[in-house]
């Protein structure tokens, strides 16, 4: 097997050394400038998510402050509370009330069956209406 050997000049190889230079600064210039515009891609994606972010802490931000203004205090608690037991007071004076009249209902019961009861027996009446 032989080997053939090709001599080349020194002014020949620099030729094709700087022709390949050259293709690969074509090549070179075509990836940077893909590589830019990739990362003036990402830049403007961030940007845009930034500030979609940056509103939606605003906007989560005014959310707590309304919720928070309708909150109650402690002070309105306390008067909520103190509300409560004049209520819890006033029903128990009601309750009173209609426990005292109970007995009054009951004799008016009682007068009514004992005047039929007279009624049927031809006694005449002792309580006047």
């Amino acid at each position: 097997m032989s080997k053939q050997t090709k001599k080349v000049t020194l002014e020949a190889l620099a030729a094709t050394m700087e022709a390949g230079f050259k293709r690969m600064e074509g090549h070179i210039d075509g990836v940077e400038g893909k590589v830019d515009s990739g990362f003036k891609a990402v830049r403007q994606e961030m940007s845009v998510g930034f500030k979609k972010a940056e509103e939606n802490r605003e906007e989560l931000a005014r959310i707590i402050s309304n919720g928070f203004e309708h909150t109650a205090t402690k002070e309105d608690i306390a008067r909520l509370e103190k509300g409560q037991v004049t209520l819890e007071q006033g029903q128990e004076n009601i309750q009173l009330r209609v426990d005292s009249f109970a007995p009054y209902f009951e004799v008016k019961h009682l007068e009514r069956r004992v005047k039929r009861l007279e009624d049927r027996a031809g006694i005449r009446h002792s309580i006047q209406h």
